[in-house]
């Protein structure tokens, strides 16, 4: 092992129980969350989609999973098909806040390919899907960025596998590394 790679997990760790403490003492009842102890667990993003009313509105370590759709989801962004049962499974994600808002002027819905499509706020009845991954860390580097990137593909590839959460959510380009 790296030497101090345990203390950086362990400072990491802390870092995010003190931002979730803070999103949840300054947003309130807006914060859909799972805490057991000082420790924040997964919540279950289809359940919470599903119990929006109000936007804004925060999703703390939101959880889902693209295993059922993993070929489809792989055949989407461009991989070839004698290549898709070499890819180890894709199973679970969990970013750490998912913003959930009004379409905005300016907005972009990241498609389940991976392209760009235009939203056009005045008419977009969908609620946006912002993704927030913290680091603590002082400065981003590709890596991060790509990690939120996968993250938006990926979790409108699982919207499309919903069309009951599809109709309701678009997952917008407004993606932030919170460092």
């Amino acid at each position: 092992k790296r030497p101090g790679i345990g203390i950086l997990a362990v400072e990491g760790d802390e870092f995010e129980i003190g931002r979730n403490d803070q999103l949840v003492r300054l947003f309130g009842g807006r914060v859909r969350y799972s805490k057991r102890g000082p420790q924040y667990g997964n919540v279950d993003l289809q359940a919470a989609l599903t119990a929006v009313t109000v936007v804004p509105q925060l999703i703390l370590q939101a959880h889902f999973s693209l295993v059922a759709q993993q070929p489809t989801v792989l055949a989407t962004i461009g991989v070839d098909a004698a290549d898709i049962p070499l890819v180890p499974p894709i199973a679970d994600f969990v970013p750490d806040i998912l913003c959930i808002r009004n379409a905005q002027p300016g907005d972009e819905e990241v498609l389940p390919d991976g392209t760009r499509g235009t939203i056009d706020e005045l008419f977009e009845a969908r609620k946006a899907i912002c993704i927030l991954d913290v680091k603590h860390t002082a400065e981003a580097n590709p890596s991060y960025c790509s990690e939120i990137a996968m993250y938006a593909v990926m979790l409108a590839n699982w919207l499309r596998a919903r069309p009951q959460l599809a109709s309701g959510f678009f997952v917008s380009l407004d993606a932030r590394l919170w460092t």
